[in-house]
């Protein structure tokens, strides 16, 4: 199975970002003073349920979680389609709303060789924080349908009920 590597996909985005920003000059002070930065990390896990191929971001905002699924389908994901999700696509996925964390991800420099046991490990499963915002953002939706399900059933009702009035005034009119 040919997934491609981390260090491909981020030179893939580096290269879109080194393409897209416009060069600021002797204004980098200012720019960084008038705006604030923070750190937004960004994990792309793809996996393999049986019958699909599923893509999970997982989003990182200061203190907040998010996360959102892609289904790829039934094939092996390419590095040019992986690409297109990326650069075109991304701005575009719903993520769910956030999940306030206690603590920001605290990034250390890791040994290679627990990195590569992690990495094992994540290998087989998603993480727990993603499941849990996935249900989150699929109860939203859920609770969302079913506010719009019962709005029209409301509507229908009342439909009905005013065409049972026209009936009994036309009905009570005579001839």
């Amino acid at each position: 199975m040919f997934l491609p590597s981390f260090p491909e996909i981020h030179q893939l985005l580096l290269n879109k970002v080194a393409n897209s920003t416009v060069g600021l000059g002797s204004s980098t002070s200012a720019f960084k003073e008038r705006f604030k930065m923070h750190t937004v990390t960004c994990q792309l896990t793809i996996t393999f349920d049986g019958s699909f191929y599923r893509a999970i971001f997982e989003s990182y905002n200061q203190n907040t979680y998010t996360v959102y699924q892609k289904v790829l389908g039934t094939t092996e994901p390419k590095l040019p389609l992986l690409e297109q999700l990326i650069l075109k696509y991304y701005y575009e996925f719903s993520f769910s709303s956030g999940i306030e964390l206690s603590d920001p991800p605290y990034h250390q420099k890791i040994n290679p060789k627990r990195l590569q046991r992690k990495v094992h490990r994540e290998e087989t499963s998603i993480s727990t924080k993603a499941q849990k915002a996935l249900k989150q953002q699929r109860e939203e939706i859920k609770s969302t349908r079913q506010l719009k399900k019962k709005k029209q059933k409301q509507q229908k009702k009342q439909k009905k009920f005013k065409q049972k009035q026209e009936k009994k005034r036309l009905k009570k009119r005579g001839h």
